[in-house]
């Protein structure tokens, strides 16, 4: 369930805390019907995604009969990513987003009912490592049977390593190694005369197409299809400051600046800028991406391009009659992307560590990453599951049209394990949430309005000056009244 939209953030405090009551009370009749022992986990995301994740659960426990999961699963808050509500109501603003997730864990960690295990992105990673609350994870790895290091992904394992976690600083174990891909409507590619993307096609390629691919559908003077549906977020912005050969901040480590002022960055932040409607206008204005969301807009035709991260899948594989699939990100001067990854935490004060490291053995193992990955909500972190048919087609039943295998969309599912070398991370800081939060609002501005990305970066300078390094304020720089929490 999801807070109202219209609540007070003191109403919100209150529903959480009733629905944490609510879960805890399920919970324990749950694990008591079972018998033996229990872990509680929490988990966030979209209808679909929480399907994922339940049957995630009962894998594990037809496989381990003697543990219950006791399940605290939170809606994202994100409405954007219902398909069933986006195409009944397509034309609702989607002014306010974000989920009672993060707020609900930040506190939920120091209450006598916290999570034993929990899903954290790698963006939110360092605010809980500086918090002392994350279990080292390196010498239950080192010693696992079920889980093999070498067969992860380095960027999503490196992703959850922390200063702030003992040992090797290991403090999650990655769940997917997803990133960005540019999802495109065939249907459209084909009415208007546009070639399919390659694999290696230029950012003037990319441009030129979603130039060709917006048009007057209705005849009345409007636009009413757009080329590219993409939102003016730090999050897409970082892969065209890397392609541009540009960088975020002075110092990955130890961050005391953003670099946005550099001849580099800002070429990719004017290439990005001007393709929104104060430039090249292939995107639906500020005032259109609130009426219409982005999905919707794809889902419905109304987007030949859409460009998101390996979450929109599962959705996607229900709308019906969109004839889609995956494309890379194009080339700049040098290739680029942005890692999204989710991993399993395990808290410190844990009431049975054994049984909840066991569950994250068996989510973070061949078994759960083959389930998850079918579902089609992620990327697995193991490159065998990565390469086996519970991925690349989303099933691992032999189904076959004459010689011809079959399988469910994207067709072209290695683009994202293609992106895998390419991805980085964005830059690893407490308070990320408020700096992201700053970077949007001011970068929206030079997107959809008048294009003045010089502008735009002062205004990000000056608004994040000494938020990168603060570790003491974490609380306040991710609740901060009119921040939303979106999670990928």
């Amino acid at each position: 369930m999801s807070t109202p939209l219209e609540t007070t953030r003191a109403g919100r405090r209150a529903v959480l805390a009733a629905l944490g009551g609510l879960a805890v009370a399920g919970r324990g009749t749950r694990a008591a019907a079972r018998g033996g022992r229990s872990v509680r986990f929490a988990f966030f995301g979209a209808d679909a995604e929480q399907r994922a994740y339940q049957q995630l659960v009962a894998a594990f426990e037809a496989a381990h009969p003697d543990i219950t999961i006791e399940p605290a699963g939170f809606d994202s808050g994100d409405a954007s990513l219902r398909l069933d509500t986006l195409l009944s109501q397509p034309d609702r603003p989607w002014l306010l987003r974000g989920g009672p997730y993060q707020s609900w864990l930040w506190s939920a960690l120091a209450s006598p009912t916290a999570p034993d295990v929990f899903v954290l992105s790698y963006q939110r990673f360092p605010a809980y490592a500086a918090r002392g609350i994350l279990e080292p994870l390196g010498d239950h790895l080192h010693s696992s049977t079920a889980l093999d290091a070498t067969d992860m992904y380095p960027a999503a394992l490196d992703a959850f390593r922390s200063g702030d976690v003992a040992g090797d600083g290991l403090g999650a174990i990655p769940l997917n190694a997803s990133s960005l891909a540019v999802y495109y409507n065939a249907d459209l590619f084909a009415k208007r005369g546009v070639a399919l993307p390659t694999a290696d096609w230029s950012w003037e390629a990319f441009a030129s197409a979603a130039e060709a691919l917006t048009f007057d559908r209705d005849r009345d003077g409007a636009i009413g299809v757009h080329g590219l549906a993409i939102e003016p977020r730090l999050s897409r912005s970082a892969a065209f400051v890397w392609g541009a050969g540009g960088d975020l901040i002075d110092d990955p480590v130890q961050p005391t600046r953003l670099t946005l002022d550099t001849p580099e960055t800002q070429n990719g932040l004017r290439w990005f800028a001007e393709l929104g409607p104060a430039g090249r206008n292939v995107t639906p204005t500020s005032a259109q991406a609130r009426e219409v969301n982005d999905l919707a807009r794809f889902a419905s035709g109304r987007a030949a391009m859409f460009v998101h991260t390996r979450r929109v899948v599962p959705i996607l594989r229900e709308a019906r009659g969109l004839n889609w699939d995956v494309a890379p990100l194009p080339l700049g001067k040098a290739p680029a992307n942005v890692l999204h990854s989710d991993g399993l935490c395990l808290h410190a004060a844990a009431r049975d560590k054994e049984a909840a490291w066991t569950f994250i053995e068996f989510a973070a193992g061949p078994a759960g990453q083959a389930a998850l990955a079918m579902t089609g909500r992620t990327v697995p972190s193991l490159r065998t599951i990565a390469e086996s048919d519970a991925f690349l087609r989303g099933t691992s039943l032999p189904l076959q049209f004459g010689e011809k295998l079959l399988g469910l969309a994207p067709a072209r599912a290695r683009v994202f394990l293609d992106n895998i070398p390419l991805a980085r991370r964005i830059p690893a800081m407490a308070t990320l949430p408020a700096v992201e939060g700053m970077f949007d609002s001011a970068f929206k501005q030079a997107f959809y309005v008048d294009a003045d990305v010089q502008r735009a970066a002062t205004t990000i300078a000056h608004n994040v000056h000494g938020m990168l390094g603060d570790r003491l304020t974490v609380p306040s720089y991710l609740f901060r009244d009119g921040m939303t929490e979106i999670e990928e």
